[in-house]
């Protein structure tokens, strides 16, 4: 577990946190000053949980967190600056709660989603 929450000045993570492979939970909420995420947290594959509620400046996500196939939780409420899901979400198969609320900017959702 890695917990960064209300951590508002931080504005990047660094791509060795993709060397975390055994990371099961990561907590950005209120990570205000977050803009992305890097390609390499793809790579913690037994990532369960990603909550980046209220990451209000997070603007897209990796494609990459399609290989987390262990991710069940993905909590993206109030990313009021997101304005699309990768297709690559549709290979997340243990995915179980996906929580959009209030993510104001979000236009559509990929149909990958669904299978």
């Amino acid at each position: 577990t890695l917990n960064l929450a209300r951590c508002v000045a931080l504005a990047a993570l660094p791509a060795e946190l993709g060397q975390c492979g055994a990371l099961h939970t990561l907590n950005l909420k209120y990570c205000v000053a977050l803009t992305s995420l890097p390609a390499e947290l793809g790579q913690c594959t037994a990532l369960h949980t990603l909550n980046l509620a209220r990451c209000v400046a997070l603007a897209a996500l990796p494609a990459e967190l399609g290989q987390c196939g262990a991710l069940h939780t993905l909590n993206l409420k109030y990313c009021v600056a997101l304005t699309s899901l990768p297709a690559e979400l549709g290979q997340c198969a243990a995915l179980h709660t996906l929580n959009l609320a209030r993510c104001d900017a979000l236009t559509s959702l990929p149909a990958e989603l669904g299978q």
